[in-house]
């Protein structure tokens, strides 16, 4: 093959490549429903979207703020959420997506990072005047619950209350946690940029189904729901950016465990066993680091994703954990 002939594919695969990424996938029906229960606000030029579900009759005045995981979005609360429909412990429950993430703004050149995320969720809990707030988080999010546990403990935070911390299924420390092979190679140099932007459903939908258990797999309309919102403003050309969370939990190690061991609130995690990013070892880790908190292990079955998973086990946990309070 001539040079010319070789140029002339190049430019054809760039050219598809370039009008693949202006297209977005249509979001599902799931996923629009769930766009238009919520709402956005601004954290400096960026739209942020949220979701508020209030209770009509709590016996308290807290807030519960879920965080979630990568490389999806608010929508993994979607069973939790319905399950604590009219739990009275809260007065309202909110989840949001962060930036990079689902329904919210995803620039393109843009450093993401852990700390970033703890202010927008501050300013999220700021914006909606929240006092006393619960974190429930998952995954990715713990980390930023972590951020914002070491803000607590330093009395850096100010307009709200923590009152407890409850982690599942996340990078909590480096020493147990070990990225996908995919996640590897979207962190090197050059070729991640490259990579992320061929990335296609089918592998998406194979990577994905890695870290759910083989009873517990999404359905296949589940898939097309976390896909639709991967896709909006060609959010997964960027996912080698949001990967730099990796390099952050290394680099603030030790800030993001003495926030646990010294915290203030009450801690608790809920682990899913059969987690091939955090696996068994997770366990007696975290013990003998954070001996001021608990573990509630579900059945051995229960994977990356415990509250999609098994939502009646997770739910049931987390209740015992704040009416231990």
């Amino acid at each position: 093959m001539d040079v010319a002939k070789k140029i002339l594919i190049l430019s054809i695969l760039c050219m598809s490549m370039t009008y693949y990424l202006e297209i977005e996938t249509p979001l599902t029906q799931s996923v629009l429903s769930w766009k238009k229960r919520g709402h956005y606000f601004k954290y400096k030029e960026h739209s942020i979207y949220f979701l508020k579900q209030t209770n009509d009759s709590p016996k308290t005045k807290s807030s519960l703020v879920l965080l979630h995981g990568f490389p999806s979005f608010s929508y993994d609360w979607a069973k939790l959420l319905k399950n604590l429909e009219n739990y009275d412990k809260f007065e309202d429950i909110i989840t949001f997506d962060f930036i990079g993430y689902g329904l919210s703004d995803k620039p393109r050149n843009h450093l993401y990072s852990i700390f970033e995320q703890a202010n927008i969720t501050d300013a999220l809990i700021k914006h909606l005047k929240l006092k006393n707030v619960h974190i429930l988080a998952h995954d990715y999010g713990d980390t930023v619950a972590q951020e914002l546990l070491a803000r607590w403990n330093k009395n850096e935070v100010t307009d709200w209350n923590l009152q407890s911390v409850c982690l599942s299924n996340g990078g909590i420390f480096p020493e147990t946690n070990f990225p996908r092979p995919t996640q590897k190679l979207l962190r090197l140099p050059y070729l991640g940029s490259f990579l992320s932007k061929l990335m296609f459903y089918g592998a998406f939908r194979r990577g994905f189904s890695e870290v759910f258990g083989p009873k517990t797999q999404p359905t296949e309309e589940e898939f097309q729901d976390y896909w639709s919102a991967i896709r909006q403003q060609a959010g997964e050309a960027i996912s080698y950016r949001l990967l730099h969370y990796i390099s952050e939990r290394q680099e603030n190690k030790e800030r993001w465990t003495n926030a646990l061991v010294s915290s203030k609130v009450p801690l608790h995690v809920i682990y899913g066993p059969a987690d091939p990013v955090n696996p068994r070892g997770f366990i007696e880790f975290y013990k003998n680091t954070v001996p001021n908190s608990e573990v509630t292990v579900l059945r051995d079955h229960i994977s990356h994703y415990p509250q999609v998973e098994d939502v009646e086990a997770f739910s049931e946990a987390f209740k015992n954990f704040l009416n231990s309070q």
